[in-house]
């Protein structure tokens, strides 16, 4: 049994399923973002990757999408093709939300289209005008041009870090704001919710099944949350503590064993 994570390995693995060398092989395929549903490219190259997918849906014995909204393009996709979500969870960092000094906005990751550095630093500028002692992070590094972008209105990119230091620097976030315009489910939230930062996410479809109270639609409303979950964040964590069993390492496990079950036919 071979489990892919991606849309590169999934290629791979499933296209060799296909051709007959690995027939036999129970292939799970997890894409962690389905490659079509993306918001930098154009409709034809969606349409292409949606191609894509499908001819090598057939090379598939399970899917494992990792959220529901993943899970239901998938079975669109292709319903012939058993499916188990697998919900992503974090180890526990044993790091304590313990936030000091000036109120800080962060978002953790690369800096890449997919996570939109242009919302992040429209915020940035909506929160400034009204709390000008608020200060941005991109806990992270990437592309030269975006960084630039961000460091041009003011938010500090720390460049690449290692788990100690992002944790630490985490635990010292007032908020945490996820801008990204597609995902799977992304590990960066779960971390911070692990930590007990009150986090922020666009309302994607991907993330829908994050609270209600942490969803944000568009730059006014983000502003608006963001200052109040500086000025009162126990709200949001109070929020996020209501889901956090549905990404704990236990109900992980869980959802591995069914998948795997069916994968070798059991």
């Amino acid at each position: 049994m071979i489990h892919a994570h991606s849309s590169f390995a999934g290629a791979y693995v499933r296209l060799a399923r296909l051709r007959g060398s690995r027939r036999r092989t129970s292939t799970v395929y997890t894409p962690h973002g389905v490659a079509f549903a993306r918001k930098d490219i154009s409709a034809l190259h969606r349409a292409v990757f949606y191609s894509a997918e499908w001819a090598l849906s057939w090379g598939t014995t399970v899917f494992a999408p990792c959220g529901q909204w993943e899970g239901d393009v998938l079975r669109r996709l292709n319903r012939r093709i058993p499916q188990v979500v697998i919900p992503n969870a974090t180890m526990p960092t044993g790091v304590i939300w313990n936030p000091t000094g000036a109120p800080t906005v962060a978002i953790s990751g690369r800096v890449t289209p997919q996570r939109s550095p242009e919302l992040f630093a429209a915020i940035a500028r909506r929160v400034h005008q009204a709390r000008p002692d608020v200060e941005f992070q991109w806990l992270g590094g990437g592309d030269a041009d975006l960084t630039a972008s961000l460091e041009r209105v003011g938010v500090h990119v720390t460049g690449w870090l290692d788990k100690d230091d992002l944790y630490s620097r985490l635990a010292g976030v007032n908020v945490g704001l996820h801008t990204a315009l597609w995902d799977g489910y992304p590990m960066a939230v779960l971390e911070m919710n692990d930590i007990g930062v009150p986090v922020l996410v666009q309302n994607i479809p991907a993330l829908r099944e994050c609270p209600a109270e942490a969803r944000f639609d568009g730059v006014d409303d983000a502003a608006r949350k963001v200052i109040r979950a500086i000025d009162e964040p126990e709200s949001l964590r109070n929020a996020w503590e209501k889901v956090q069993d549905n990404y704990s390492v236990a109900t992980l496990t869980d959802a591995l064993h069914e998948c795997y079950s069916k994968a070798g036919g059991n």
